[in-house]
């Protein structure tokens, strides 16, 4: 009987301490896990953070490369000088230059305070560009002008060029309809120099040369005289944050400050 109580005494204890370690390893992997899993998770919030901060730098860094385009081109006097067509105006040379020195930007342009026009547009080679303007094979950039010839007469000249400037085609088309002043990018840029302030970032909007949505860099010349333009397309910001990467389940939007996705 005795040795019935002792044997029992002993499974007793080697019960407990079976269990002990069992609860003992038990909460030791528990923590293991929670532990791990509030670091994991720390980690990865770290890193969204950090990749958050990284694709708004570059974006907010693209976008001020426009507004920088559109502040020195705001006062170089000789862009404002009276419309001709696209390659007979002093600023074209420049225009073309900055296109293709920066490539996020799709378009630049003057607006004067009398409706007249020039712009520059590279098409990137993309197609739908150029079928768009039914331009010619080879065409890198298209030049715009309206301006008033002869008695009155609003005339709107196309110019299809190469890369070296070469004129591959040309036409004209009578009283066009666009009139730059009508424009926001033009109006903000008039109504914030009014009230003390210089270059603006529009809202997105779809370009009326490119059809494509996109934000216009605008400031107003020293003279008044006219307001320079600066398009950046939403599609070359759309590629940028594509090319990011968060993770292997994570990706990126751009946001403006109404939480609109751009």
């Amino acid at each position: 009987m005795a040795e019935r109580r002792s044997i029992h005494f002993h499974i007793s204890i080697l019960t407990t301490v079976l269990l002990s370690i069992a609860v003992i390893t038990g909460a030791t992997v528990l923590t293991v896990i929670v532990v791990s899993r509030q670091a994991v998770e720390e980690t990865a919030d770290q890193l969204f953070t950090a990749a958050t901060e990284l694709v708004q730098e570059r974006a907010q860094s693209r976008l001020a490369v426009a507004r920088d385009l559109a502040t020195t081109g705001a006062v170089i006097g000789d862009l404002t000088e009276p419309v001709t067509a696209p390659t007979a105006h002093p600023a074209t040379p420049y225009l073309q230059e900055t296109l293709a020195t920066f490539d996020e930007i799709c378009s630049l342009y003057i607006g004067h305070d009398n409706g007249d026009f020039l712009q520059v547009i590279h098409t990137r080679g993309d197609d739908r560009i150029v079928d768009q303007y039914d331009a010619p094979t080879g065409t890198v950039f298209i030049g715009r002008s309206i301006g008033t010839v002869g008695d009155d007469a609003r005339v709107q000249t196309w110019q299809f060029l190469d890369g070296e400037g070469e004129i591959l085609a040309e036409r004209t088309e009578e009283s066009p309809e666009y009139d730059p002043r009508q424009h926001p990018w033009y109006r903000s840029a008039i109504a914030n120099s009014d009230a003390g302030a210089h270059t603006v970032l529009s809202n997105p909007y779809t370009f009326d040369s490119l059809k494509q949505p996109g934000v216009t860099a605008s400031r107003r010349f020293p003279t008044g005289s006219a307001v320079f333009g600066v398009d950046l397309t939403l599609a070359s910001l759309a590629t940028f944050v594509r090319t990011q990467e968060i993770s292997t389940n994570g990706g990126a939007i751009i946001v403006d400050g109404r939480r609109h996705v751009l």
